[in-house]
């Protein structure tokens, strides 16, 4: 329910939830999770007030910490994982923009039946063709739903959309790293305490070494993983990946990942930084390569990784078709992270329960509005495929409308399939060795402010003041701000 008048606002949280000062008090859990926290998440998402938005925000984030739901890193789990599981699991990363609050729920349900904490939530790019990223609306929605399933624990939020653009870079270096480290400090602002920095574009193929080849890749992502250490919060280090870009072929596999891990490492000593936990291998860039990477390649990469530089394997990006039951191939393989976007999104648009209707509206609008997006000689399929991606704000009110019986039915669906893929992932009873790894501190929004109202209490009366006090008000969602 949107607040359209004051009277909505103060029913919907009086009782369960109130702010004094900055502070947060919760007086009925139970309220709150049946369906106030619905309320927030709505009107975080959609309130034409840009102000009361934020609040909302800040609300979510103040109730997730105090139900012991915190946004965290995972570089201690990912050094456990690898240190202590390679071989024989792996922590999955889901990426959901279609339904992010419902898929998230669909989500932690399965990890409370399957006692798993080892799960990342990671919000992707344009580059595979998403709306721009709305990091603040993305962590609500998933703490949110958090809270709503009765989780408790660390949630790892992934910044997977932070990539170099080689045609920006060339006409202005300066101005695309600051670009690239204001994505990042919006990131750490909403609580995404995970970063995965892409500069492969900027690989020079034509260099005679893999050394020279790699140096702006390396040094870019060194820059912004050294950056992120900068603005880290207090008690808390994020975990930080670059990406070794392109694979030619298996035997230049190895003198490529030394060449980029000997530079990107070399970025954290000389500034006597933290090292990173892992290193990501691009899936979708490996030439010739249907469906997925070659398997002693990720062997090779893994062990190396291991062995002479302690840190892990990501294999990113994994094509849609790929099937799942080869991740366990992958894992024996001795990938410790397999990132899965877009899957949750795809099996969210091709459920059954999906309205048909609706699916053929965002289909004539992909056709008409994103035919920029097809890649030539690319059929209707695949290209209706991506392209629907690039439909999400159009569609967000009548996404977010569906009937309850319908979101029910496709959370239903995907809880059974994220049960499924956290036994293949062997993060099954993850949760005592996860939560013994993580820290858990408590790092918010800043207090909304307004003018003369300097805490979140006088902005909410004031917010409250300028609400029609009762009566007929804004009556439905708009797309997100």
């Amino acid at each position: 329910m949107i607040f359209s008048t004051a009277e909505q606002a103060k029913q919907t949280l009086e009782g369960v939830v109130s702010v004094q000062g900055n502070a947060v008090q919760i007086s009925d859990a139970n309220r709150l999770r049946r369906q106030v926290i619905d309320d927030l998440i709505e009107n975080a998402l959609f309130h034409p007030s840009e102000q009361l938005r934020y609040l909302c925000h800040w609300l979510i984030r103040r109730i997730a910490a105090a139900e012991v739901i915190y946004p965290a890193s995972a570089g201690s789990m990912h050094d456990r994982f690898r240190r202590e599981l390679m071989g024989r699991a792996a922590v999955p990363v889901f990426g959901m923009r279609v339904l992010t609050y419902d898929s998230a729920r669909a989500c932690f349900q399965a990890a409370r039946e399957r006692s798993a904490v080892a799960f990342m939530f990671e919000l992707s790019d344009g580059a595979m063709g998403y709306p721009a990223p709305n990091p603040t609306a993305f962590a609500s929605s998933v703490l949110a739903a958090a809270v709503k399933e009765h989780y408790q624990g660390p949630v790892f939020l992934s910044a997977g959309w932070i990539r170099a653009d080689e045609e920006a870079w060339r006409r202005d270096r300066d101005g695309e790293i600051s670009r690239l480290r204001t994505e990042a400090q919006s990131a750490a602002e909403a609580g995404f305490f995970n970063f995965h920095f892409s500069a492969a574009s900027l690989i020079a193929t034509e260099k005679p070494t893999h050394a020279e080849q790699q140096r702006r890749n390396y040094r870019t992502c060194g820059e912004l993983s050294n950056f992120v250490r900068e603005i880290d919060p207090p008690g808390i280090t994020s975990s930080v990946s670059g990406e070794l870009g392109q694979l030619p072929d298996g035997t230049e596999a190895v003198p490529m990942m030394r060449a980029f891990l000997n530079g990107y490492l070399g970025e954290f000593t000389r500034r006597g930084s933290t090292l990173p936990s892992h290193v990501a291998l691009s899936a979708n860039v490996v030439e010739g390569v249907e469906p997925g990477p070659p398997l002693d390649v990720v062997t090779d990469l893994a062990e190396i990784g291991q062995r002479e530089y302690d840190v892990g394997l990501a294999v990113r990006d994994l094509p849609r078709d790929y099937p799942e039951n080869h991740y366990e191939a992958l894992i024996r393989a001795g990938a410790t992270t397999l990132q899965l976007a877009p899957h949750v999104d795809d099996w969210v648009f091709d459920d059954e329960a999906f309205p048909t209707a609706l699916k053929e509206d965002i289909y004539r609008w992909a056709d008409g509005q994103a035919p920029g997006l097809r890649r030539p000689g690319e059929g209707d399929q695949p290209f209706l495929y991506r392209a629907r991606r690039a439909a999400l704000d159009a569609f967000a009110t009548r996404l977010w409308e569906m009937p309850e019986v319908t979101r029910k039915a496709l959370r239903e669906a995907q809880t059974l399939r994220f049960h499924d893929l956290f036994d293949r992932f062997g993060v099954r009873n993850s949760a005592g060795m996860v939560r013994d790894a993580a820290e858990l501190k408590d790092s918010s929004l800043p207090p909304p402010t307004s003018g003369f109202h300097h805490t979140a209490e006088s902005v909410f009366n004031d917010i409250l003041d300028r609400l029609p006090p009762t009566g007929p008000g804004y009556d439905g969602p708009r797309l997100p701000g």
